[in-house]
């Protein structure tokens, strides 16, 4: 029973409550939430997602899809910095759901700043600095 909260998400009955709701129905497993939470982050507007959106996810399935959401969010959210280093990488791992989202870098202008994805951190980070902001 607790596995079928998660598998409604990705697989809807034809009865199934909006995504939203799923979602949020999943999130009460006891052993798949982080399931759940990778549906969050990976459907929802990245503008609209906190640091605890990753918290458990990021932990247990990291992939390019979750990889682009989470630097997307971190940089809507103001962690410039973070941002660049979650996006950083994914770019090292040369995975071809992310070249749309590295493009940019590849022909800059002089019109327009690089975005963040394009840029390194200012400052020195580890894996270990992502984790404090995103406490369940």
């Amino acid at each position: 029973m607790d596995y079928w909260r998660v598998v409604e998400i990705y697989l809807p009955s034809a009865n199934a409550p909006s995504l939203e709701k799923r979602i949020a129905r999943g999130q009460n497993s006891v052993f798949y939430r982080y399931q759940a939470d990778y549906a969050l982050a990976t459907t929802m507007d990245p503008a609209i997602l906190t640091p605890e959106a990753f918290s458990t996810t990021t932990h247990a399935l990291l992939d390019a899809r979750l990889m682009l959401a989470w630097a997307k969010a971190l940089e809507a959210q103001g962690s410039h910095d973070e941002a660049r280093y979650v996006a950083a990488r994914l770019k090292e791992f040369r995975n071809p759901m992310a070249k749309e989202f590295f493009a940019a870098c590849d022909q800059p202008t002089n019109e327009q700043a690089l975005p963040f994805q394009c840029q390194p951190p200012t400052r020195s980070l580890t894996w270990r600095d992502l984790l404090q902001n995103a406490k369940p």
